[in-house]
């Protein structure tokens, strides 16, 4: 039978203030305050109030009374208590009438701990810190003083503090007591710790630094004796061996020169290469490992000294140091096994059919794929059947990859690094006004005929592949390098009259005393005459005359006894205009994947990021390549093209190689290493007969393509073409020839 739910109706009772204030007093006296605060929310929620009211009027979150309720409901009554409290931890509340009277002043010295409390002193020996601890936890316990203070003295966290005052409280002073017993199975011998320091001097030595943690892991793979880090940083300590880290690792530095000069000149992956030749890299370090261990024996270095350079175990050195006196060979044994189906010869007949250029007409190269199926249709080119795996390890273990080609840009100009060296003397040692400009044509007005999409996963985004076609925008640049900051102008092509107006826009941003450096291309409207009077007009001096060949013109924009200077790179020398890289910007951050309705849309995207780039991300950028390395790969591509009798070498390309030769040897001889220019002049006399068929091969047809002058016959025409190729022959023959015995004389 149900029981009858009592409604309580609340507006005829009269409450009294008094009673209330009261009867709330007493029961925080007796129940506690939070629990009386409990009891009165759970009581509002019984009597139809709402969550957010009541968190409303007890200034409480709704989240705690929703979690009291959901408690009550779940426990009991009991839920009303405060779980923060143990039923077996309650502090003895000792009430003082003085705040001075919890005053605490603690003296500590060597031998006692003086602890005064508002004037009563109290003396603890140092030797007994137990009985300093139960001391402070007892006045703890009893409300006297705060965790904080008893913290501070005994130097524990507050957590540690009230779990130690906890277990004193429960357990009595028993607790705390230190259980551990230790390490009863192993202990610091004086063999461990001469093992310590002995792995402490090899660390310093072979690294010049070392911790615990690296210690605790050589130590385990040289002896597989496990020690723990902390303890080898306290016993460490404890040796003194930290505080002269710093002497033994100077004391140290000379051995470590030593060491390092037997293994580079003794054993070294040269060596290495000689001995195994092309094996795989596994073989290679497993190779370059007993070296070193044959080395450092035959120097009188210990086993175990031996075994901390060369990070292996002492069984191994001394398994090796064995071997090597019964036989000096490094390498592994012959092992048993199927004998070889694919013999040296063929893999290299196999090596010399697959690298080949042009190994069928029209067919530039071969894949794995195509080889197989021709060489088993024609088994008499390597002599063998051949599998197409057996292709591709051959590659592999060679390391052979003809299917894969880089782009590089050869060196044409004569004088190449003179004007390298003076652009980047430039950039390291920059005027106030130094600026790089260039023209960026053909920058396409593209619009997708969809809109851009989002993947599922939104990993990748999806772009369209048709697009319309709205015309192209062209562009002039100008990059200041001091700061990076760029001027730009829409320019409707590139000629002369165009790139001088967008100078003078530029030029007119400074007053007309202020000197401007100007770096460009060699392109040809940077240095016709329009550009020339120009110049002259706004420097406010008068144009030479004379400026008839575009030598000349260059020339006179590069002196320096005038406002506005021109700084030209050298031909295939664009990647060194700075102007380049804010291009690659523009391109990656502003233009790519992007949709242009018109070409106005494309010229207002281009002028706002160079305003967004100027105000918010203009940096000068920071130059550091100084082409130290590339006087020599000049001259090593010139003994590969030698080398290899390329049938793409033309006499004109021939001809600037050897001009740029020249000017290597008389003038940048020491940026070239002598054993490269030996193996220069040893291809030349090698491939003598190459180069004179470079110059045999200029003849008539060479010529064809001339045109007949004005007043003019055919006859005239071919007599004037055998004239020129008899120069072109003599001067590139007298070329030759000067260059071989300059370079003769220079290796003496």
């Amino acid at each position: 039978m149900k029981k009858e739910i009592i409604v309580l109706d609340c507006q005829s009772i009269n409450f009294s203030n008094n009673f209330s204030e009261k009867r709330t007093k007493h029961a925080n006296e007796i129940l506690g305050t939070n629990t009386v605060n409990r009891l009165l929310w759970f009581s509002l929620y019984l009597m139809g109030a709402s969550r957010s009211a009541i968190a409303a009027l007890t200034k409480t979150s709704s989240e705690t009374i929703k979690s009291l309720i959901n408690r009550i409901f779940q426990h009991g009554l009991t839920a009303l208590n405060d779980r923060r409290l143990s039923d077996n931890h309650t502090p003895i509340p000792l009430k003082i009438t003085s705040k001075d009277s919890c005053k605490i002043t603690v003296d500590s010295n060597i031998e006692k701990t003086i602890i005064d409390i508002s004037g009563n002193p109290v003396t603890i020996p140092t030797q007994n810190p137990l009985q300093l601890k139960i001391f402070l936890l007892t006045l703890l316990n009893s409300g006297i003083i705060p965790c904080r203070e008893v913290s501070k003295i005994l130097n524990y966290s507050p957590g540690h503090i009230k779990l130690i005052s906890k277990n004193l409280d429960d357990n009595d002073a028993y607790a705390l007591i230190d259980q551990r017993k230790g390490q009863e199975e192993f202990r610091f011998t004086p063999e461990v710790k001469s093992e310590l320091i002995l792995q402490f001097i090899l660390d310093l030595t072979k690294d010049g630094k070392t911790s615990s943690e690296l210690l605790s892991n050589h130590i385990r793979e040289r002896t597989e004796l496990s020690l723990s880090a902390r303890s080898i940083r306290y016993h460490l300590e404890k040796l003194g061996l930290g505080i002269i880290k710093k002497q033994v690792s100077n004391c140290l530095e000379d051995l470590k020169k030593k060491l390092h000069k037997i293994l580079r000149d003794k054993a070294n992956a040269n060596i290495v290469k000689r001995i195994c030749g092309n094996t795989e890299p596994i073989t290679k370090t497993r190779i370059l490992d007993r070296l070193q261990i044959k080395v450092l024996s035959e120097s009188k270095y210990s086993e175990r000294y031996i075994a901390s350079v060369a990070r292996c175990t002492l069984r191994t050195v001394k398994n090796w140091i064995n071997k090597f006196q019964i036989e000096q060979s490094i390498l592994d044994r012959n092992r048993s096994g199927r004998p070889l189906t694919i013999s040296l010869a063929t893999k290299f007949r196999l090596i010399g059919f697959y690298c080949q250029h042009e190994p069928l007409p029209g067919c530039s190269r071969w894949t794995i794929r195509w080889a197989e199926s021709y060489l088993n249709a024609n088994p008499g080119i390597i002599q063998t059947p051949i599998s197409r795996s057996s292709i591709q390890r051959c590659l592999k273990f060679h390391a052979l990859k003809p299917h894969k080609l880089k782009y590089f840009l050869h060196i044409s100009d004569q004088y190449f690094f003179e004007k390298m060296e003076k652009i980047i003397w430039l950039y390291f040692n920059f005027p106030g006004y130094l600026y790089c400009f260039d023209e960026c044509t053909g920058l396409q007005a593209l619009e997708q005929i969809a809109p851009k999409l989002i993947t599922e996963n939104s990993n990748t985004g999806l772009l369209e592949f048709e697009y319309k076609r709205h015309g192209t925008v062209s562009i002039f640049s100008v990059l200041k390098v001091s700061d990076g900051t760029v001027f730009t102008d829409i320019i409707p092509d590139h000629t002369t009259l165009t790139i001088t107006e967008s100078l003078k826009k530029h030029i007119a941003l400074h007053t007309e005393t202020e000197t401007i450096h100007y770096i460009c291309d060699n392109y040809s409207s940077h240095s016709t005459e329009d550009i020339c009077q120009a110049i002259a007009k706004l420097c406010k001096i008068k144009c030479p005359t004379n400026l008839d060949t575009q030598a000349k013109r260059k020339e006179w924009l590069e002196s320096e006894d005038k406002r506005i200077v021109f700084h030209f790179l050298p031909y295939h020398g664009s990647w060194l205009n700075m102007i380049e890289i804010w291009f690659g910007i523009l391109q990656q951050k502003s233009l790519k994947g992007e949709s242009f309705t018109s070409v106005t849309k494309l010229e207002e995207s281009i002028l706002d990021f160079t305003a967004t780039w100027n105000d918010n991300f203009s940096h000068p950028f920071k130059w550091n390549y100084k082409g130290d390395s590339l006087y020599e790969k000049v001259v090593n591509r010139f003994v590969r093209w030698l080398q290899f009798e390329s049938k793409e070498l033309s006499y004109t390309f021939f001809e600037k190689q050897l001009k740029l030769m020249e000017d290597l040897v008389l003038n940048h001889w020491r940026k070239v290493k002598k054993e490269i220019w030996i193996t220069l002049n040893q291809t030349l006399k090698e491939k003598y007969l190459f180069t004179e068929q470079i110059i045999k091969s200029i003849n008539l047809e060479t010529f064809d393509h001339l045109k007949i002058g004005k007043n003019e016959t055919e006859k005239q025409r071919k007599e004037k073409i055998v004239n020129k190729v008899k120069v072109i022959k003599k001067n590139l023959t007298l070329l030759l020839s000067s260059f071989n015995s300059q370079l003769s004389i220079k290796l003496k």
